[in-house]
Formats: structure tokens, sequence, C-alpha cells
């Protein structure tokens, strides 16, 4: 059974060998100061810092003029101490390599400047020289006292103008070297992680190791220069975490050091693009090496991946958030929000790194609670560059759901829908100019050898009026069937008023929305994917495959040329409740993980998209199957039969029996409805004459997966094609609508 690391392992080698482009040094113009003085400033510093390293580079350096003793720190009486030189485990010094202390004393002395710089030159020398290190943690020292090096080649600009400068940040490392970060998710520890420091903050700002959170870079070092195809999935898991924890991050960098060779990384929504090496046994790969580190000290925020337009209120202790409004495009950045909580993470690497705040309009004081209002989400979805082009954009999306349900439902039709307060397309500001922030703003500058950027995405966000918690808050059988009730209801009149259809129904995708009295509703959210068919109807693409593997439709996995229905999405809505059912979440049983992965269902998420959609076609193809294989295993439903036969057992157990009938329901009415044709049953495959000689409601049991048939062969039928028949779709959407009415 392979254990979470190994399959993160697994995800991040199969993500690398799909969405890395090499030897694109052209993303390096993405750090590249924007103001003219910066640039003059940073390539000022770029040259200096370069002098000095070839000038002391040599064994006989240290004898040159300037003593290569460690810095000193000032003791409590004032008197100046000698720096501890004790050492890890990782061969790294436990002061940090060079306690950051020592770059803020002495301001504008350059003699304990260079003093400071030459000790790590000192200790990068043999790395530099090219001499082969045997172990991996024998490149920490020297890698962090180049880090180091620069940092202190840009304090000392910092300190020769007196603080009136371009200088942003210093770059750092982040305390000791081979550590876990404690808000990882897993064990994995990191090599080298580093952090931003102000140059004038507080001393002790990088002396410990620090959270992902707090991350702007992580390095993975390996021995052989050769090693960098291992070294980049392992980049690509740090990353990873990054971005589940920094919910104000945009993209990411990241660097890998193989032996002698440095190459820098820049993760975006669909690519990570590599530059070429720079190889630092050579002068020209050195001062590469030094114009990156310099150029993440001198640029914008925001050329960091950091999303400016969130501002965290250090005296306040929350968050605030400036929300556009695409409706009033004059009003600048929109309303301000303020939240503490974040209830969705961008939990994969790629992808639109969707996020959710619980947050209010109300700005808070000083030890004042933060009461939440609305739901913000934050996303980077796919759009038309031309907004009014965009029939795709959510906020359009819903501001037709708000506008046309306001009118059509009443009280009496107790649904619950999305109800959006404002949203818009995000901007940034640079200096005096405001810009859109899309994959046009991230990959300015960039060129990439088929001369084409990655598929268009445009940073949105949207708040919602609606406070809500996820599915896994649910707190029993009774509330899980009433949530997805709910949500089957929100999507049946927004299909019926809007002709909207959503295409992305996933366990994220529901909120359980409490009432006043503590009663759980269903609210669908997240219209990402949705299409309007009363415009989607006049263009005829061909069908998308969208969604979620886990909770895809069988149709949509086939990715055939049949239209998309309402049934798609309830087919996906009835593996969420079997998902659910049987791993177990809020009041139900839980299962184990790897009690999970042997059975049956586990094969919706593991392995190819033809084996999903293979087990899906089997398990849902009959009765019998869809019972053997996955009402069975629901979780509890061992205890619940026992408990049937004894007289004996709990509420939870005979509520998973429940739930049960509750799902073989909804696949009956799907796969088996008796309101709809023979031809219209089963899921695989059927010819002609076997129709003939079927009777009403027995045509479930078309388990031959004939998947590799054409289609158009003369007597061939295949049923989801004869379901999607907008007479069939209709008949099997009202007869699921009067059956969730019983619950």
């Amino acid at each position: 059974m392979k254990s979470i690391g190994e399959e993160r392992r697994n995800e991040m080698a199969s993500l690398y060998n799909t969405h890395h482009v090499h030897n694109n040094d052209s993303i390096l113009k993405l750090t590249e100061p924007l103001n003219l003085y910066q640039r003059r400033t940073a390539r000022g510093i770029v040259r200096d810092a370069v002098a000095f390293l070839e000038k002391h580079l040599r064994p006989d350096a240290e004898c040159s003029g300037v003593s290569a003793a460690p810095a000193k720190k000032k003791g409590k009486g004032g008197t100046r101490q000698p720096l501890s030189t004790s050492r890890s485990n990782t061969g790294v010094p436990r002061s940090g390599l060079s306690d950051l202390a020592s770059l803020h004393l002495g301001r504008g002395l350059a003699g304990s400047r260079d003093s400071e710089r030459i000790t790590h030159i000192g200790r990068m020398r043999d790395w530099l020289s090219g001499k082969a290190l045997r172990l991996e943690k024998g490149m920490y020292n020297p890698i962090t006292s180049f880090v180091w090096y620069v940092s202190l080649c840009v304090q000392a600009e910092w300190d020769k103008a007196g603080g009136r400068t371009g200088v942003c940040r210093l770059i750092c490392p982040a305390g000791e070297a081979d550590y876990k970060p404690h808000d990882s998710d897993d064990n994995t520890r990191i090599d080298i992680g580093l952090c931003c420091v102000r140059p004038d903050g507080p001393t002790t700002a990088a002396s410990a190791p620090m959270p992902y959170h707090k991350l702007v870079a992580v390095i993975e070092a390996k021995v052989r220069g050769a090693d960098h195809e291992g070294a980049f999935p392992q980049l690509y898991g740090y990353i990873r975490q990054m971005y589940q924890t920094q919910h104000d991050l945009r993209y990411a960098w990241g660097l890998t050091i193989c032996g002698h060779k440095v190459y820098v990384c820049h993760f975006g929504n669909d690519k990570a693009v590599s530059s070429r090496s720079m190889d630092v046994t050579t002068p020209e790969g050195r001062c590469a090496f030094i114009e990156l580190l310099v150029s993440w000290s001198m640029c914008d925020d925001s050329q960091l991946g950091r999303d400016t337009t969130i501002e965290h209120l250090v005296d306040l202790d929350c968050w605030r958030i400036d929300c556009p409004d695409d409706e009033d495009r004059s009003s600048g950045i929109g309303t301000s929000y303020y939240y503490k909580t974040v209830i969705c993470h961008a939990d994969h690497l790629f992808g639109r790194h969707t996020r959710c705040f619980l947050a209010t309009d109300v700005e808070p004081t000083a030890g004042s609670e933060l009461e939440p209002k609305v739901v913000i989400k934050d996303a980077w979805a796919f759009a038309e560059r031309l907004i009014d082009k965009d029939f795709r954009d959510e906020v359009k999306i819903l501001r037709k759901i708000r506008d046309v349900l306001s009118v059509s439902l009443g009280a009496e039709d107790n649904v619950i829908y999305p109800e959006i307060v404002v949203g818009g397309r995000v901007w940034l500001s640079r200096g005096d100019v405001d810009i859109e922030d899309s994959t046009d703003t991230v990959y300015q500058g960039v060129k990439f050898a088929d001369n084409s950027l990655p598929r268009f995405r445009v940073h949105r966000r949207i708040v919602l009026s609606q406070i809500g918690e996820r599915l896994h808050s649910v707190g029993s059988v009774n509330e899980l069937v009433t949530v997805v009730c709910d949500v089957m209801r929100c999507h049946n009149a927004i299909f019926k008023h809007c002709q909207i259809l959503h295409r992305d129904i996933s366990d994220n995708n529901v909120l359980v929305v409490r009432q006043g009295d503590g009663t759980a509703r269903g609210l669908l959210i997240d219209f990402d994917y949705a299409l309007d068919m009363s415009i989607e109807k006049l263009r005829t693409p061909r069908p998308e495959m969208t969604g979620t593997l886990l909770f895809m439709s069988i149709n949509n996995l086939r990715n055939w040329d049949i239209e998309r229905t309402v049934l798609d999405d309830y087919e996906s809505m009835l593996c969420l409740v079997c998902w659910v059912a049987t791993a177990g979440i809020g009041g139900l049983p839980r299962r184990r993980s790897e009690e999970l992965e042997k059975l049956p269902i586990a094969r919706w998420r593991n392995g190819t998209i033809g084996a999903i959609v293979d087990a899906k076609s089997v398990h849902f193809g009959s009765l019998a199957a869809f019972k053997e294989c996955v009402t069975d295993n629901f979780s509890g439903m061992g205890l619940a039969n026992s408990a049937s036969g004894s007289g004996s057992g709990s509420s939870g157990d005979l509520g998973m029996g429940l739930l049960a009938m509750f799902a073989i329901g909804l696949r009956q009415h799907l796969f088996n409805n008796r309101s709809v044709s023979p031809e219209c049953r089963g899921t695989s495959y059927i010819e002609t004459q076997e129709v003939q000689s079927l009777k009403p409601g027995t045509a479930q049991d078309f388990l031959r997966l004939s998947a590799n048939k054409n289609q158009d062969e003369q007597g061939i039928i295949n049923p989801f094609e004869k379901r999607a028949k907008e007479g069939n779709v209709a008949a099997i959407a009202k007869d699921l609508d009067d059956f969730i009415t019983k619950y």
C-alpha cells in the first residue's frame, strides 16, 4: 500500500513530466526592477559584488588587507562578543550561517561589511572552485553563504545611501538548513528556505527555521550536476506547500542547485519554466546568480508573486483584501474587506489556485472581534482577454442567477442559491500604473519556443452573501442528504430559469449553510466552468472535459462528442454521495485511507482515465454491481447489516442504510429510468436486437465494456447519446426532481 508521501512524490514526478519547460532564460527578466533608478542601483550592486567576489576568491585573498575573522556582536553590556560557530548535524552553523544581527552592526562601516563578506567567500571557495562534494549536506554551507554574501552587498548599498535607495528587501536563508516547516502537511524536509527581511528590520528576523507561509523561495540541492531530473519533482512538492499556506501568492519561485549548476524555476498556473544552468565555477555563472538575488531584493512585491491587493494588518491581526467591481470599473480598487479565516486553500500545484475567505466590510479595531458577513472567492480562471467577449465569466453567470432567480423563485420554492454582492477582475498598482492581473501580466516579456503563451487566465475575485462551511462539516446522514437535495434543487432551478449548466460538481463546490436554528442547508458554488446554454448553443462548441476525475460523469470521462446535460451533473452528484459515504466525512463513520484504497471505489480516482471510466461503467451498469461494489461498502454498513438482523445497532448505522437507499434511488433514476425507452438505459453499447427483447425497467445489466466499438457502427446504440436527447433529459430530470422531494 502506497503511503501519502509516496503518492505525492509520484504525483509531482508526473506533473514534472507533463508541465515543465526547460532552458528558458527569459523568465529571469520577470524580476528585473521596474523603476529605472532601481535598475541602475541593481546594476551597480551586481558590479561591485562580482568585483569583490572575484578579487577575494583566490586562496591567498584573505591576507589581502582585510581580516577574515567572523564578525562580532554586542553582548548585554555593550561589549562585542564572538559569534557562536557551533554547527547542527547538517554542517550549518546554528547561528544561521551568519547571524543576521551582524548585518545591522556598524552601519556605513565598510570594514565590518567587508569582513563578513570575506568570511562567506571563504566558506564557499571550494564549491565555487569546482571541488566535488561527497554529501548533500556539505552543500548547505556554501550555498547559504553565497546568499548571505549577496545580502551583505545589498545591505552595504542601503547603508551607503542611508536608506534612501531602491532596496526593497534582503533575501536571506531561513535559519537552519534541512528542516521540516511546522506548517507542512507531510514529513518532507526542505534543504534551504529563502525569506525576505527588511533592511531596517529586526536582527532576529531570519535566525530560526521558517514555515512555508513565510518563504519567498525554496532551494533543492543535489550533489551531482546530473541530478536535476530528480531535484525538480522534489521542488514541485515544496512549491505546492507554499501555494497551500500562502493565500496571497500569485505565482512562485524556486531553485535547484545540482553540484555546481543553479537552475531558476518559475511556477505559474499551468507551467513550470526553468532557466538554463548557471555554472558557479565560472565568472559568468556566478554573476548570473548574483544578478538574480539582487533583482529579487530590488523588484516590486508583485514580481516575487505577491498579491499586493492583499495586505496583512499586523496590529489588527487580520488581512485586508480589495474586491473589484466589473459593473463599475470607474470605482478603482473597489471595496475593502477584512478576513482572518481561510476556508479553502490552493492545495494543488497547478490550476485555478482557488481560495475562499470569510470576511466583513466593517473595518475592525484593535481588540475587536471580526464577524464575517460574506465569503470571498479568489481564483485564476480561464477567460477571454476582452471582458465584453467573455461569455463564461463567472461574475456574469452569478449576476444572471441573482437577477433571474430573485424574480422567478418564491419562498415556497425552498431553494437557496449563490447571491453575488460584487465581483470582477483584479487590478494591480505598479507605481502610477494600474494593470489587469492575468497570465499576460505574469509572463510579460517571457518568450516560449512555440512563440505562444499558456492559455489565458485572469485573476478574478467574487464576494458572495452566504456564509458557508465545507461539506465535511455535516454532522449526520440526514444532514448530508438534506444538503445534497438542496444542491440538486438549486441546480435544477438555475438550469430551468437561467439555462446555466454547472459542469463541475465536487465536494469543494458544495457549501453547508447553517440557518439561525442550526439547520443545515446545501448551496452550490463555483461556477468557473459553467455554461450559459442560451449563448453556448448558438456557438455550438464541441463538449469539453471538465471537472474532477473522481466525480466526473462517464460521458464526460469518455470525452464523447455528445452534448453535456444536467444528467452529467446529476451523475457527478451521485459520485459525490457514494464517495463521501464510503470515505466518511463530518459526523459519518470514517474509514482509514489504507482500507479505502482496497475497495472497488478507489478505482474512481486511481490510474488512467480509461481505467477510471471502465470502473464507473461497471459499478453503475447494474443494480447488483452497484450494491456489491459501492453501497455495500459505505462506511459503517457492516454494522448496519448486522444490526438489522439482531435488532440492535446505533441510529448512525441505520442512517448509513438509508443513505445507501438514497444512492440506489439516484442511480436507478439515472441509468434505469422507466420513463424513457430501454435504449436509454445502461452504461455500455448495446445491439439493436437486444433492445427489442427488453421489457420496460429491465435494461440494467449491460456489463460488456465495448468502449472501443465505433458508436456509429450500424446496429450499435450508445445509451448516453440516446439519454442526451432533449425529451429524455427532461423526463429523467423531472423524475429525479420528484425523487428528491421525498427527502
